[in-house]
């Protein structure tokens, strides 16, 4: 779908190529660029250069806001375009010249449907005051609902004009023998209003009709009736006049009932759109429900402890396995505050909480947690905030896992290894440990002692290379052959009564 942004950008384009083709029409002297239309008023050259200004401003100053050299360029625009429409607009009240029509490109006297050589319409000079000030408040931010209406205002001021040359009206186009305003003039100022209107489609009182809510969608539907009905009685009277059928008593009385029949299909039309998107709003509230019960069917069964809060700290979700390691099984927690739960909850908590909602992630591997009733337990837990669809923190995620009985078999496991390693180390015998290797992982203090090394020389090093490479006889010990190896490869126990090892010195002594 193509953006309206987009779409503002092409009018704006659009605008300004017309503008360059009529003046290189005044440059090169080509009637038919100067005048689309034959023996019809032309584009002025003063109105082609502001086209051409003003186009180029709102193809990129307004819309993109690109850097400081646009904003210099779009109030210079703005200044310069004032100049000339305010002072096209004082010629005409006073009567006078001062110079500004023949300023640039000279035009003969006698231009069809001309009052004064290379004047612009009055009715042009108002638009371009409208579109300058229109660029202003977009482009300083000043107001972009101000910006906004008078772009629609532009935008309907070029309509009539136009309905006056399809319909051959020239009073809607021209009046009181001034300057008559050109066609592709009064095209151009539609493609510039139109432009400037959709030109920030998010902000203002366009936001409405970008929004996907329902009012949102209904805005979309009834702006072409809202810009359309001012033009309707004059679009019926026009069709009356062209045909010849016009008299007031027959206007009024046809045309009332035109109205009345064009505001019943408008009414029903916007009843039959609001009947679409209400079905619409509860196949999608349904989907939403639908989403919502998987959810809260997945945490709730999930083997983990869960949680999920909002902005307040309210339950939104929780899983059983949650209720059941903190003893809250028997409440109803959906909607109630953590804190309402936990009122005697440390002060610690509600900071972790806060830093989670503000968009941090904090966990901890191994943290106390005492209950009401003065137990203490282990606990492993996460707090991550969540996200909205608009990219806004909705709430925390707790994660979290009672680890006592893992810690306690932990810490039981290691006072076992300690004691174990106190054993070893008193015993008699030499004792050592290899993995499938062949490597030592443990020696204890006598069989340092037998072999003459220390217990960090032999820790990682392939022990059959230190102390059985050799047989009493001199010949290599192959390790494969070794009773030793053979233990820890096929997991039978040997038992071996005449062999020897060799010392670090070089040194041999008899084992069993």
């Amino acid at each position: 779908m193509i953006s309206l942004k987009r779409v503002s950008q092409v009018c704006s384009f659009v605008t300004l190529v017309i503008a360059l083709a009529v003046i290189a029409g005044w440059i090169f002297g080509v009637e038919p660029l100067k005048n689309f239309l034959p023996r019809s008023v032309s584009m002025k050259f003063n109105t082609a250069l502001l086209f051409a200004l003003l186009s180029f401003s709102s193809l990129y100053a307004v819309s993109y806001k690109k850097s400081k050299w646009f904003s210099y360029y779009t109030g210079a625009v703005v200044l310069f375009t004032l100049f000339i429409a305010l002072s096209t607009i004082w010629q005409y009240f006073f009567n006078i010249d001062i110079g500004i029509d023949q300023l640039f490109i000279a035009e003969p006297i006698g231009a069809p449907h001309t009052s004064s050589p290379g004047r612009m319409a009055l009715i042009t000079a108002i638009g371009f005051v409208l579109a300058a000030a229109a660029i202003t408040l977009y482009k300083w931010d000043y107001s972009i609902v101000y910006a906004q209406i008078i772009s629609v205002m532009l935008l309907l001021m070029s309509v009539i004009p136009i309905l006056g040359y399809v319909y051959y009206a020239p009073e809607l186009y021209g009046a009181f023998k001034l300057t008559r305003i050109s066609a592709v003039t009064a095209l151009s100022f539609l493609l510039l209003g139109f432009a400037l209107v959709i030109a920030m489609p998010q902000r203002g009182l366009l936001r409405i009709f970008s929004d996907n809510s329902i009012s949102g969608k209904i805005a979309r539907r009834l702006i072409p009736f809202v810009l359309l009905m001012p033009i309707i009685p004059l679009w019926y009277r026009l069709i009356l006049i062209r045909l010849n059928l016009y008299n007031e008593s027959s206007y009024l009385f046809v045309g009332s009932i035109l109205l009345i029949g064009v505001y019943m299909l408008v009414a029903w039309w916007f009843l039959r759109s609001i009947i679409l998107l209400d079905r619409r709003n509860r196949e999608s509230e349904s989907k939403v429900k639908n989403w919502e019960k998987l959810l809260n069917y997945v945490i709730k069964h999930d083997p983990n402890s869960i949680a999920v809060f909002d902005n307040e700290m309210r339950y939104v979700f929780v899983s059983e396995r949650y209720t059941k390691d903190y003893g809250i099984y028997s409440l109803d927690l959906i909607g109630k505050s953590h804190y309402e739960v936990f009122p005697d909850i440390p002060f610690r908590w509600r900071e972790i909480h806060l830093r989670a909602l503000r968009g941090e992630t904090v966990a901890c591997e191994d943290d106390l947690f005492i209950r009401a009733d003065g137990s203490r337990d282990f606990v492993k837990w996460e707090c991550r905030p969540w996200f909205t669809q608009t990219d806004e923190i909705g709430g925390m995620i707790l994660y979290s896992e009672v680890i006592t009985k893992r810690k306690e078999a932990m810490d039981m496991l290691r006072e076992v290894s300690a004691n174990l390693k106190i054993v070893l180390e008193n015993a008699g015998d030499g004792i050592f440990a290899v993995d499938t290797e062949g490597r030592a992982t443990m020696v204890n203090k006598a069989a340092e002692k037998m072999l003459g090394y220390t217990e960090k020389e032999l820790i990682g090093e392939i022990l059959h290379n230190l102390h059985h490479h050799t047989k009493e006889d001199g010949s290599v010990y192959d390790r494969r052959y070794c009773p030793i190896y053979k233990a820890f490869k096929t997991g039978i126990v040997q038992r071996c009564e005449d062999e020897i090892f060799w010392r670090k010195d070089g040194s041999s002594f008899p084992t069993e």
